[in-house]
């Protein structure tokens, strides 16, 4: 009995943990989409892109160019809803955490 309540237990646990997925249009990119795509996958493989325009998220990637003053690479994500509200914007100096952070915010 123990063991069939510590199963249902740790199987009910990995339910919750799993974040739904989520369909992300790339509408624009400075940087190429399979770079964008192998990051996701990394760190977020609940999350995948499509040129759908039915997706739950619309996202505007910029940067990856020597853009600030210090020439740093900066990238720039801008995330919106279904109904093209900005609901996320992220500006950092390496694509990984721009994704983790894009992550971070899908699956919260």
């Amino acid at each position: 009995m123990k063991a069939q309540l510590a199963a249902l237990i740790l199987s009910s646990g990995s339910l919750f943990a799993e974040a739904k997925p989520a369909k992300v249009n790339l509408i624009s990119s400075t940087i190429p989409t399979a770079a964008i795509v192998e990051q996701l996958a990394d760190k977020c493989p609940n999350v995948g892109v499509t040129r759908s325009e039915e997706a739950n998220y619309s996202l505007e990637v910029a940067g990856g160019d020597r853009t600030n003053p210090h020439g740093n690479r900066l990238f720039e994500f801008t995330l919106f809803n279904s109904k093209g509200d900005v609901v996320f914007t992220t500006r950092t100096r390496q694509l990984h955490n721009a994704v983790k952070d894009l992550c971070s915010y899908i699956n919260k």
